[in-house]
């Protein structure tokens, strides 16, 4: 599979054909059908290499370490290899994901209701894949994000005098602020939610 997803890296689904991944493997095409039929079937190898990928054990003791370190995982692998993006929107059958059962295991162990604990880690998976699909979406063809670019505009906006200074707040938010930085604005999303989880499970009864 590494093969196939290193090639994808280079041509995206649309063009990854058998041949090349044996040619990329360098074995024979037709060994690569004694493991696969149709290369439909070789996407479906590669999107449970990719889940496996994106839902790591990080090992953390804690829920809050783990499911901060997924939101990451998740994030980052799709920044860095976005053509594989894809693949997650494929229909796939129910997989076995350690990672999901030890998360709601220590979550309910902590206080927090089974169903409360699968939306949450619900809820991180899609966000994180979301952040990472509008970073990609403003990427330029440079590969500059059309987001920080809109941030410096608005900062010299917020800088200039103004006889009647409409937004003010917005205008002392934005000159404060030194950049636009979409790691820090993610990874402050997630702290968030994580102690709104916390604060939902001390209320508990």
């Amino acid at each position: 599979m590494r093969s196939a997803l290193d090639l994808a890296d280079e041509v995206g689904l649309r063009a990854l054909t058998i041949r090349a991944v044996a040619k990329r493997a360098d074995v024979a095409p037709m060994s690569i059908y004694t493991h696969v039929q149709n290369k439909e079937e070789l996407f479906d190898f590669m999107y449970l290499e990719v889940t496996a990928r994106l839902y790591a054990d990080a090992g953390h003791p804690t829920w809050q370490a783990e499911y901060i370190s997924m939101c990451h995982q998740v994030r980052q692998t799709l920044l860095l290899h976005p053509r594989w993006a894809p693949l997650l929107s494929r229909p796939a059958p129910p997989l076995s994901i350690p990672l999901r059962e030890r998360m709601l295991a220590l979550m309910t162990a902590d206080g927090l209701s089974l169903d409360d604990a699968f939306g949450a880690i619900s809820h991180g998976a899609l966000s994180s894949i979301g952040y990472a699909l509008v970073e990609l979406t403003f990427r330029d063809s440079e590969g500059s994000s059309s987001l920080v670019k809109r941030f410096e505009k608005l900062k010299q906006w917020a800088e200039q005098p103004a006889a009647d200074k409409p937004d003010p707040l917005t205008r002392a938010a934005v000159t404060k602020a030194s950049r636009f930085d979409l790691s820090a604005v993610f990874a402050r999303s997630i702290r968030i939610y994580v102690s709104g989880l916390e604060a939902g499970r001390a209320r508990q009864p």
